[in-house]
C-alpha cells in the first residue's frame, strides 16, 4: 500500500503541533469563560446565599453551598428543593474547592464560582484527551488524527460546557475515562485497567444518571474478551467479580440512599412542570422524530427553557452550536458565521455516517470494535430519545446531555479511508470535505466565541 509521506510544518515535529491546538484550546476556553460570567445559561443555576443561617438555595450553586455549609449529605427530603435529588459527586467536589479557596485562601465568593468554571475547563480537556487516546487505540492514524484532534479541541459545545456550573462537563470527563479504560482493558487485560474502569464508571454515575447511557459500549468490550479468556495475570473470573462490586457500590449507593431515607423512587428527577405534561400532546412523536422541519433552523438559539422547541433532532443541532444565547448574534457578520457554523456540522454529521456505513461494512477494523460502535452510538441515541420524549423540554432535549456521542461517527471519519493511493475517488473527496469542513469550524468557533460571545 503506498501511503502518502507526511508533511511537517516548519520542521517541527506533528506532536509540538498537537500539543500546540490543545493549549490553544484550553486557552480559548480559559478566556470565553471570563468574559461570559456563570450567569449566562440560566439552567437550574441558583445562586449562592451571603446570608447565614438561611434556608437551602435551590440549583446548583444552592447544592453547592449546602455541601459546603454542612459537610454532609441533605438531611430533609430532597424534592423540597430542586437540584438536591442529583448525584452528589460533582456537588462534594465543588464544595471541596470553594472550602479551599473561599474559605481557607479566603478569596472572593464571585471569583472561586469563576474557579469552578476554570475546573469545567479542565475537566472538559481531560475528556477530549481520552477521546484522542481512544481514536488512537481504534486505529485513527495520520491527517485523520490530526483533524480529529482539531475537532475535539475546538468543537462549540466544549466551549458551552466550561461556563455552566453543573455537573455536565464532570460527567463527561468519567464517562470519558470509563470508555478509555474498556478500551484499555481490551486491548491489555490488565486486572488494574478493569478496577480502574469499575471506579470511573461508578464515579460517573454517581455524577450524573445520564452515565448509564454508555453502559453498553462496555459491556460489548467486556463481553468480548470474557469469550476470547485470554487474560494478563489475574483471571478474568476474579477480575470481572471485582469489577462488578465497585462498580455497583458506587452506582447505586445514592439511589439506594434516596429510596431508604426518603422513598424516592429510582433515578427520581425533579418533576416536569404542568405546562410541558401538556407539551406531549401539541405534537406527534412524527413530527418531533421528522427530519424535514429546516424551517426551525430560521432562528439560531432555543427559545429557552420555557420555550417549545419540538424537533429532537434541530433542538440538538442548536443546543451544540449556540445553546441558550451563547453567542451574541446582534451583528450581521456574526448571524452570518453563526449560520455557516451550524450548517457545516450539519454536513460534517451526514458525511460522517456515510463514512460509518462504508467502516461498519467493510474490514478495516475487527468485528468487537464495530460492535462497540454500533453499540455505543445506538445505545447513547436511543436513550437520549427516550429521555426528550419522556421530559420534553429544553434543559433534557440539549447536546450537554450526550457530548460522548462525538466520538463514535468521529472514529467512523477517521477509520474510513488510510490517505493511501488506491482509495476511492468517493473516500477522497468525502475525506477532503471532512478535513477542510473541521478546520472551518474550528477557525469559526474560535472566532464565535472568542471575540462575539
Amino acid at each position: 500500500m503506498a501511503v502518502r509521506r507526511k508533511k511537517r510544518i516548519l520542521g517541527i515535529p506533528d506532536e509540538f503541533w498537537i500539543g500546540f491546538v490543545i493549549m490553544i484550546g484550553v486557552f480559548l476556553k480559559l478566556v470565553y469563560d471570563i468574559e461570559t460570567g456563570y450567569q449566562l445559561s440560566g439552567i437550574n443555576i441558583g445562586e449562592w446565599k451571603s446570608v447565614r443561617g438561611a434556608a437551602p438555595g435551590s440549583g446548583s450553586l444552592g447544592v453547592i453551598q449546602y455541601y459546603y455549609n454542612h459537610h454532609w449529605l441533605p438531611n430533609f427530603d430532597p424534592r423540597t428543593y430542586s437540584g438536591y435529588a442529583a448525584p452528589p459527586f460533582y456537588y462534594i467536589v465543588s464544595s471541596l474547592l470553594m472550602e479551599l479557596f473561599h474559605r481557607l485562601v479566603g478569596w472572593e465568593t464571585e471569583f472561586c464560582i469563576r474557579l469552578l468554571q476554570c475546573a469545567n475547563v479542565i475537566y472538559v480537556t481531560v475528556g477530549t484527551s481520552c477521546g484522542i487516546s481512544m481514536l488512537s487505540k481504534l486505529g485513527v492514524r495520520g491527517r485523520k488524527m490530526t483533524v480529529s484532534i482539531l475537532f475535539l479541541s475546538f468543537f462549540p459545545e466544549f466551549y458551552i460546557m466550561t461556563a455552566i456550573i453543573g455537573p455536565d462537563a464532570l460527567v463527561f470527563m468519567l464517562v470519558m475515562l470509563s470508555l478509555n479504560s474498556a478500551l484499555e482493558w481490551y486491548l491489555t487485560r490488565r486486572y488494574r485497567d478493569i478496577r480502574s474502569l469499575a471506579v470511573k464508571l461508578g464515579l460517573a454515575v454517581l455524577t450524573g444518571y445520564r452515565a448509564w447511557f454508555v453502559v453498553p459500549a462496555i459491556a460489548v468490550l467486556l463481553f468480548y474478551g470474557w469469550a476470547d479468556g485470554r487474560s494478563h495475570h489475574v483471571p478474568l473470573k476474579t477480575q470481572f467479580k471485582h469489577f462488578g462490586i465497585t462498580a455497583s457500590v458506587l452506582a447505586w449507593i445514592w439511589p439506594l440512599y434516596l429510596f431508604i431515607r426518603f422513598r424516592l423512587p429510582f433515578f427520581y428527577s425533579d418533576p416536569v412542570s404542568g405546562d410541558w405534561q401538556s407539551f406531549r400532546g401539541l405534537y406527534s412523536a412524527g413530527k418531533r422524530l421528522s427530519l424535514t422541519a429546516w424551517n426551525l433552523f430560521s432562528h439560531f438559539h432555543t427559545t429557552g427553557i420555557t420555550g417549545r422547541e419540538y424537533n429532537i433532532w434541530i433542538q440538538t443541532f442548536k443546543t451544540a452550536c449556540f445553546d441558550f444565547s451563547f453567542i451574541d448574534t446582534s451583528l450581521g457578520v456574526v448571524r452570518f458565521l453563526a449560520g455557516l457554523m451550524l450548517l457545516l456540522t450539519v454536513v460534517l454529521c451526514i458525511i460522517w455516517h456515510i463514512m460509518g456505513v462504508k467502516v461498519l461494512t467493510g474490514s478495516r477494523i475487527s468485528v468487537p470494535f464495530k460492535v462497540f460502535l454500533v453499540s455505543g452510538y445506538g445505545s447513547i441515541l436511543l436513550f437520549y430519545v427516550g429521555c426528550c420524549f419522556a421530559r420534553p423540554y429544553a434543559e433534557t432535549s440539549n447536546f450537554r446531555m450526550i457530548p460522548e456521542l462525538i466520538l463514535f461517527p468521529l472514529a467512523c471519519m477517521g477509520l474510513c479511508s488510510r490517505d493511501a493511493e488506491e482509495d476511492s475517488t468517493f473516500l477522497r473527496v468525502i475525506s477532503a470535505i471532512s478535513s477542510y469542513g473541521i478546520l472551518v469550524l474550528s477557525v469559526l468557533s474560535a472566532l464565535l466565541f472568542g471575540l462575539f460571545s
